[in-house]
């Protein structure tokens, strides 16, 4: 393996970023888009093209929990995100402000989310949590009806 930029050393996404990650047999192609809010105009063009959302939140940011619960929703009522599995990553949990990621799924208010969810408290500087979330992404979206579809449609 390559070693990467230093995660302490990268800067907050503008624009887009694209990782591909080889994760148990499968390669997953991670569309980075920026969350600042003049960039979220450009999160819509990308949505008929997934099969997973990662949303990822400042667990020790609790000044921006309505701004990102507003965001999240106004996004999964895009039709063209029904069904899409979503992963909450409740990021910094080294620190020592950090809510847990209980607190932060019940503020999300998700319960009416059509599709498989899980949320996960991770440190992004450390890697902790990290593996399990993307396991569980890969299998939720494995299982989930939309990949089937568009697998039998031949567009994965």
């Amino acid at each position: 393996k390559k070693p990467g930029i230093p995660l302490d050393k990268i800067p907050p996404t503008v624009g887009l970023n694209i990782a591909r990650v080889d994760i148990r047999r499968s390669r997953i192609i991670f569309w980075d888009l920026g969350g600042q809010e003049r960039l979220r105009a450009i999160w819509n063009k990308y949505y008929s093209e997934s099969h997973g959302i990662v949303f990822v939140i400042d667990s020790a940011n609790e000044g921006r929990f309505q701004e990102a619960k507003e965001t999240l929703h106004a996004m999964l009522a895009n039709s063209e995100l029904s069904g899409v599995p979503l992963l909450v990553l409740a990021n910094k949990m080294d620190l020592e402000d950090a809510r847990t990621v209980n607190h932060i799924s019940g503020m999300l208010d998700l319960e009416g989310h059509q599709g498989a969810m899980a949320s996960y408290p991770i440190c992004a500087l450390t890697r902790d949590g990290i593996e399990g979330a993307m396991n569980w992404l890969v299998d939720a979206v494995k299982s989930s009806d939309r990949y089937y579809a568009k697998l039998a449609a031949g567009t994965t």
